[in-house]
């Protein structure tokens, strides 16, 4: 993939029609008809590609500014390891198998934990930043999940209208799995704003960071 002005602005549209399909799936449970399995498939399917393609996306453009490899590395095990989640995840459901999502669970722990010490060793005057921000969405996801698995369950008593702490947790930061998407788009915005600094004619040829280290 050539990282280019046009190509940016094509990976920017992908990535902001994953993001309204995860919003269109985070309120699919409001909607008042089912819209059948087959539709349902291939939104999810849509949506791993979106989602997979912005990432595969990230991992050239971090090549193009010459990041350490370590740095690269973690975003190909994390594009990779995302792929194959995704592909299961459309043949096995949560229910059929919990020892497998509890396995999963584990390596995505370790793959993301492993991603977010190599984002804040990215070192570029323009997109430092974005990618913070982008590995600080995604702490606040793991956050999130371990608060999610391990201390609420132990507040499971009724309270208005039925609903527990637990419900009311999930239905209030629903959203804020939307974060990590939103901060990638920011990564974007930046990108195609530093592009727009090189002359066509000039081939970008960023510090050797690998040399540095």
């Amino acid at each position: 993939m050539k990282i280019t002005l046009k190509t940016t602005h094509y990976i920017l549209v992908i990535a902001l029609v994953n993001l309204l399909f995860k919003l269109l799936l985070t309120f699919r449970s409001a909607i008042p008809f089912s819209l059948g399995m087959v539709i349902n498939h291939v939104f999810d399917i849509v949506q791993y590609c979106t989602y997979l393609i912005p990432l595969v996306y990230l991992v050239y453009l971090l090549k193009f500014i010459n990041q350490a490899r370590p740095v690269v590395i973690a975003f190909i095990i994390n594009c990779l390891f995302s792929a194959v989640v995704m592909a299961l995840g459309l043949f096995i459901t949560r229910a059929s198998n919990h020892v497998y999502f509890m396995i999963i669970g584990f390596f995505s722990f370790a793959v993301l934990i492993n991603l977010e010490v190599q984002i804040f060793r990215i070192k570029h005057r323009v997109l430092t930043f974005p990618f913070r921000m982008y590995g600080i969405t995604v702490l606040a996801v793991i956050f999130i999940h371990l608060f999610n698995a391990m201390l609420l369950p132990f507040f499971q008593y009724k309270i208005l209208s039925g609903y527990n702490l637990l419900t009311m947790f999930n239905k209030s930061f629903t959203l804020i799995y939307l974060l990590p998407q939103a901060a990638l788009l920011f990564i974007l915005y930046k990108t195609a704003e530093f592009l727009k600094q090189i002359r066509p004619d000039f081939e970008y040829i960023a510090p050797n960071l690998d040399e540095q280290v």
